[in-house]
């Protein structure tokens, strides 16, 4: 009985633990970053489109590929690989 006795003081302690105002804070803190990183992931997609377009344009019109699959693999890769390079550099 002492043992359940202190659980429920621990309890009291927190007394908006389960609370609908606990909830919110929570979900508050939680979403504080969702736009900044939506905002980021559409700016790094759209850069990603247009160097992938221009990179396979020049493959194919070099003619180093013809427009199929591996094109659009290696397009996508160079594609990327140069954004990831963009947004971690430093300089």
């Amino acid at each position: 009985m002492y043992r359940d006795s202190r659980a429920i003081q621990r309890l009291r302690v927190w007394p908006f633990v389960g609370s609908s105002t606990a909830h919110i804070i929570h979900f508050l803190s939680f979403s504080s970053g969702a736009v900044p990183n939506a905002m980021r992931t559409a700016t790094v997609n759209a850069c990603e489109i247009v160097t992938y377009d221009i990179i396979k344009t020049q493959i194919v019109r070099k003619s180093l590929m013809t427009d199929n699959a591996p094109c659009h693999l290696v397009a996508a890769v160079c594609a990327g690989e140069y954004s990831f390079e963009k947004l971690t550099s430093t300089t």
